[in-house]
């Protein structure tokens, strides 16, 4: 017996392209399932402070969204019309779980020991392990403070900067790095006068167009303005073993056309022939320019 071969897409002849043609769908629906679990799961912690858990509103919202898992729905091979209602649905599942979201929170915010000085800032874990990320909270300033620091409970202070500072109301953008957040729980924050100097996230050293911090060293091309290979980093490696993480070429995009047929194939069926894709570098959008050398500044 003979069996045949088939070296191409693993899908049907005449669904070309379904993939990437609702892109937006695939994503409301997959933001909405996040939401949902995160809902569910702080409306169960909320409900042992006496918050009445929204059964009837998380069971709604959750039929919404595997109605919309219909396969020529989420795999995007239904008509416009389908889609714009899919929107409309995936809009009021949104309200619902970030209205479901924020009263829970507000229950855990109220339970929460905030006491200290400062602003106090409540970082929120929703997974099951523990995190530490780098967060942004936008706050008014304590005091008329021109640096801040940032520490956890336990009065240790953790890397923070201000990202940015509104002049007219002169709230600001304060970065951290909230450290082992618990999983599925909580961990607060103080916001607090800078006694000395802030602890900066970490320190970037530039050189020409080359950008190095403790963890890596970028180098681009050697200009960055439209040429033969304009902006194209070259090399990435690790700060500490002088080892390339990327390949030789990186910042390239490679951009596609796809013209569907009208009709019952508007959402599909773009044949090979109406495909064409090239190869561009990223940095025709951007605008370089060197950094002075030993220049340093702080960033995540």
């Amino acid at each position: 017996m003979k069996i045949p071969t088939w070296n191409d897409e693993l899908y049907l002849e005449y669904h070309r392209g379904v993939y990437t043609s609702q892109a937006a769908t695939t994503r409301n629906n997959r933001r909405n399932e996040a939401l949902l679990l995160n809902a569910e799961k702080f409306a169960s912690l909320a409900s042992l402070w006496g918050q009445p858990y929204p059964q009837s509103d998380l069971n709604y919202a959750w039929r919404k969204v595997l109605f919309n898992q219909f396969h020529d729905v989420l795999a995007g091979s239904a008509v416009a019309a389908v889609y714009r209602d899919a929107d409309r649905d995936h809009a009021e599942v949104r309200r619902i779980g970030d209205e479901s979201l924020a009263a829970s929170l507000a229950v855990l915010a109220a339970h929460a020991d905030t006491s200290g000085a400062g602003v106090a800032v409540l970082v929120v874990n929703q997974l099951s392990w523990a995190r530490t990320e780098v967060l942004e909270v936008k706050l008014q300033p304590p005091s008329s403070a021109k640096q801040v620091e940032v520490r956890d409970a336990s009065g240790r202070q953790v890397p923070a900067e201000i990202a940015d500072r509104d002049p007219t109301s002169q709230e600001l953008t304060v970065r951290f790095v909230a450290e082992n957040v618990p999983a599925v729980g909580y961990k607060v924050f103080h916001v607090l006068p800078a006694v000395g100097a802030m602890r900066p996230l970490s320190e970037v050293r530039g050189r020409g167009l080359t950008l190095e911090n403790e963890f890596v060293r970028v180098m681009p091309s050697t200009i960055c303005r439209v040429s033969t290979t304009p902006g194209i980093l070259t090399q990435i490696l690790k700060s500490s073993a002088g080892t390339s993480i990327a390949p030789t070429r990186s910042g390239w995009l490679r951009v596609g056309r796809c013209r569907p047929r009208s009709g019952w194939y508007e959402s599909f069926k773009a044949p090979r022939s109406r495909r064409t894709s090239s190869l561009q570098p990223a940095a025709r959008a951007l605008t370089c320019t060197p950094l002075p050398t030993g220049a340093r500044n702080m960033c995540c």
